[in-house]
């Protein structure tokens, strides 16, 4: 599996994860998968993290039904989330292997850190998918390739 999104889709992600620190930056992903099971990311909907605390996410459930509702009848659908991981790994915590509710999404993890003391912001972002269908033990998640279109090229984010 592959997820494809635009430089501008993935900007949008870090930047929403850096206005956010401390806390961690969340939305959904609207998108197309196509018959080889490849996803298309077609927009971003940022939500107000509704968690506790910083070291989870909770995506508007308003948001979620809304969006659910706009997109039924068409060709997108909600394919996945994103949120960040402000002092961690840009891979999928035990904390999302345990709230993590519907398999067949992706999963886009951004990580910003400092680099190196120079001020400036290096960002990590990966993708898994979310492929266990068990309710009675913690999700498992799969790695999958990011792939960033720029200008109808493709670059590899790893």
């Amino acid at each position: 599996m592959k997820i494809t999104l635009t430089a501008a889709q993935l900007g949008e992600i870090e930047q929403h994860a850096r206005r956010a620190l401390p806390a961690e930056a969340c939305g959904l992903i609207a998108g197309r998968i196509d018959n080889a099971g490849d996803a298309l990311v077609t927009a971003l909907h940022p939500s107000e993290n509704l968690a506790e605390g910083c070291g989870s996410f909770e995506i508007d459930p308003a948001l979620h039904m809304r969006l659910q509702r706009d997109l039924r009848g068409g060709d997108e659908e909600i394919i996945g989330v994103y949120h960040s991981h402000p002092s961690g790994l840009a891979e999928p915590s035990a904390h999302d292997a345990r709230a993590a509710a519907y398999a067949g999404w992706v999963w886009l993890i951004t990580a910003p850190r400092a680099a190196g003391g120079s001020g400036e912001e290096a960002t990590v972002t990966r993708a898994y998918l979310h492929v266990s269908e068990e309710t009675s033990r913690p999700a498992l998640f799969e790695p999958v390739e990011l792939r960033i279109q720029e200008k109808n090229q493709f670059v590899s984010a790893d």
